[in-house]
């Protein structure tokens, strides 16, 4: 069952949403045991405006050229660690990892249409 509640979840990130949440509910006596999972994803997210701070000695479009995932794309996680992974191997700062990302998210009552 963990192997598949952690597929989903890659598979809500992937679509991006970043709110996920499963519950598991065990029922059963003896050596039978039964479980039920429930699972709650938020709405999706698009990647916004891509702000690069904190350097001096390389170009943003440098930055962006690593890049593998794009403004206006659904916020996909495996893409933003692939992304990290190729600014990481250009090799002239120090490693970035997931923790050093800020994500600002909007509400939907704040999206223009």
């Amino acid at each position: 069952m963990c192997a598949c509640l952690l597929d989903l979840r890659r598979s809500a990130e992937a679509q991006g949403r970043l709110d996920f949440t499963a519950e598991v509910e065990s029922a059963g006596t003896g050596g039978l045991l039964d479980l039920t999972a429930r699972i709650w994803v938020g709405s999706a997210h698009a990647v916004g405006r891509i702000n690069f701070t904190g350097h001096s000695g390389i170009n943003d479009s440098t930055l962006r050229r690593a890049m593998t995932i794009y403004e206006r794309d659904l916020l996909d996680v495996g893409q933003l660690r692939r992304s990290l992974a190729r600014i990481n191997d250009i090799g002239v700062f120090e490693p970035l990892t997931l923790a050093d990302i800020r994500v600002a998210r909007q509400d939907d009552s704040s999206r223009r249409t």
